[in-house]
């Protein structure tokens, strides 16, 4: 899997994932049992997201034999037969899917053993398949993750009945539903079951899986979560099945984790799909339709199309040849200076040429990015990009995950410098996360390994431009240790090595860019992330300590992640946070923990991951004293505060 950075920006967000798996990745080693053994420490292993990684069942139990007949498996996803000829899976299989040779759809597939197990089992190959046109690719929380594949035959097997919008819509919260799959059946072991396996989970209302997930679930998704069990490795595009109901509400799509209460798992919505689902159907197989009449669209044929508006700014013409696997290709055009994202796309037809125009403004500094995201380029195709008419980059596709970002428009106010980032990780990748931020504006321009995880002993190199400014560059490693030999971090700036880094702790903090007058060389640096859910208020303050004086306070209410710098002299202060969380406890607060928050004292947490508001020293503080309120003794001096805060 591969990690790339992200755009920060509100109400972009099924665009602001496309970055995920935009690094270039190498391997190195590899080392399974020390992996393992740091499980075992932690008892809760990071896992990708299931976006990319598939899913399997967590804490599951054998299925019986033809309790699920409709069940289908191919390429290491799992789908629904809903008609003779047509099965229903996710979109993100597509790939994996691809990478099977031969490519055969089982039907019915329940056990390993001769003969089925006494299953019916009907296998198939494909005929077509058909993605929702508003699928997003690359993204770790893909909307509309949906995919109707048509078999080259008809099945003698019942189809399941699915939700056509009279099931779903009326849940309340604690529904019963099944998750069904035969993937993996451990976060630590990769070991696939003999029989297909099911666990059952319990319906998570859309705003507390909001409060999991901020701005990234919306309503073409259900969740479902459950102490111990969830979909992970194997089972994407596997069934979420309302029993009472006898209906599939769900498919397999995506989640943090395999089974951890603060992260339910997501599925497709089905309901919210039916008529793309129904429309698709009958539009390639009209006897189908049961009277209702669609007319085919033509699928060579294009629609007339308007004339072309004129551009009156910056003509962008961006031409791509794309490869047998056109699905993991996708570009991004970035506006610098508002950090925004002006357009991104990908491509579905294969070995076909796209051509694409988007009208920039003149006078902003754009960036044009085009990554791959299983990391082979563009095998036999390539790329070229033209403005008002001049070519000023071209591809033969031999990339790897990504090329080298091109700059667009008029960058003269922003003076771009080149940042180069290159992480090797060591045997526990899955650990390590990083933000590059503004300085003045407090706003995370990139970052990685928070949503879909690094993996172990591997080289990645990402690439981006940054505006003329002061950044600040923060290293996490979740289990304290850093980043372990032969491990190692550096950054790059305009080719001169601006940071390195590896023997830290939990975090490192670093400054770089035109950061002059930021800090005194005898100040400490300090960073403070807050974010709120539900209008909930999170007050900090920070006082000097023997004086009393308040140095900063702030009161944070909005679901985005928003982050403060600030420069103060070596002395002792307090900090202290405040809130009114009067939640009673009830079967959604391990959902939903009321807060969580981590102190980092220059390269070592001082608090890590807390969830009770608390008041503590911090700095320069040498008395005996001045150790009573702390949570950890003997940590002080510079700060970055992690708060997350949900009801």
């Amino acid at each position: 899997m591969n990690d790339s950075p992200k755009f920060h920006q509100p109400l972009l967000c099924a665009l602001l994932f496309l970055f995920s798996g935009a690094s270039s990745s190498s391997p190195i080693s590899n080392n399974g049992q020390n992996q393992t053994q740091r499980a075992e420490e932690r008892l809760n292993v990071p896992v990708h997201t299931q976006t990319q990684t598939q899913t399997r069942i967590i804490g599951g139990t054998p299925a019986s034999p033809d309790e699920y007949g409709w069940f289908a498996y191919f390429g290491d996803c799992g789908g629904i037969l809903i008609e003779k000829e047509w099965v229903l899976t996710a979109a993100h299989c597509k790939t994996t899917f691809e990478s099977y040779l031969p490519q055969i759809v089982r039907i019915g597939e329940f056990c390993n053993e001769s003969e089925n197990c006494g299953q019916l089992q009907e296998n198939f190959s494909l005929k077509s398949t058909h993605i929702h046109p508003h699928y997003v690719h690359g993204s770790p929380s893909p909307p509309n993750d949906m995919m109707l594949v048509e078999l080259n035959g008809e099945s003698s097997i019942i189809p399941a009945k699915v939700d056509k919008g009279y099931f779903s819509s009326s849940y309340e919260s604690g529904k019963s539903l099944w998750v069904i799959g035969k993937g993996y059946t451990s976060t630590i072991d990769r070991l696939m079951p003999d029989v297909l396996m099911h666990a059952n989970v319990n319906y998570v209302s859309e705003d507390i899986c909001e409060r999991a997930y901020p701005g990234m679930v919306d309503e073409s998704m259900i969740c479902a979560a459950a102490s111990g069990k969830d979909a992970c490795q194997g089972d994407s595009g596997g069934p979420l099945y309302d029993d009472s109901n006898d209906a599939v509400v769900g498919l397999v799509s995506w989640g943090t984790g395999c089974a951890d209460p603060n992260y339910p798992g997501v599925y497709a919505k089905i309901a919210d799909h039916w008529s793309w689902i129904e429309r698709t159907i009958c539009e390639v197989t009209p006897l189908r339709c049961e009277g209702v009449v669609y007319t085919r669209s033509p699928s060579k044929s294009p629609a007339p199309t308007a004339s072309p508006t004129r551009c009156n700014e910056l003509s962008v013409n961006f031409v791509l040849q794309t490869d047998n696997y056109p699905a993991d290709t996708y570009w991004v055009f970035h506006d610098l200076e508002r950090n925004s994202i002006e357009e991104s796309g990908s491509a579905f037809e294969s070995n076909n040429v796209v051509s694409h125009d988007i009208c920039l403004k003149e006078n902003r500094c754009n960036q044009f990015a085009i990554y791959d995201s299983w990391g082979d380029g563009i095998d036999q195709g390539g790329y070229r990009l033209l403005a008002n008419g001049v070519e000023i980059s071209s591809s033969d596709g031999s990339f790897g995950h990504e090329d080298t970002p091109v700059l667009l428009g008029d960058c003269t106010s922003c003076n771009p410098s080149l940042v180069e980032l290159s992480l090797v990780t060591d045997e526990y990748g899955f650990e390590t996360k990083w933000t590059i931020s503004h300085f003045d504006s407090s706003q995370v321009i990139y970052d990685g390994g928070f949503n879909w995880k690094y993996e172990s002993e591997r080289s990645y190199i990402t690439k981006m431009n940054l505006c003329n400014g002061c950044y600040v560059f923060k290293i996490y490693d979740d289990y304290g240790d850093g980043i372990n030999a032969p491990g190692r971090i550096s950054l790059l700036l305009n080719g001169k090595e601006a940071i390195t880094g590896d023997n830290f702790s939990f975090s490192q903090i670093s400054h770089f860019g035109t950061c002059e007058s930021r800090c005194d060389i005898d100040d400490m640096l300090i960073s403070i992330e807050t974010q709120t859910w539900n209008g909930q208020d999170l007050e900090w303050i920070i006082t000097e300590k023997d004086t009393g004086h308040i140095v900063e306070a702030e009161t944070q209410n909005g679901q985005t992640l928003q982050t403060k710098f600030l420069c103060l002299p070596r002395m002792c202060y307090s900090f202290s946070t405040y809130n009114e969380d009067e939640r009673v406890d009830d079967f959604y607060s391990s959902l939903s923990p009321s807060f969580e928050y981590s102190l980092l004292v220059e390269d070592d947490f001082v608090a890590y991951k807390r969830n009770t508001p608390s008041s503590f020293y911090f700095g320069s503080c040498t008395s005996s004293a001045d150790f009573m309120r702390s949570p950890f003794a003997g940590i002080f001096a510079t700060v970055t505060l992690v708060i997350t805060f949900v009801l």
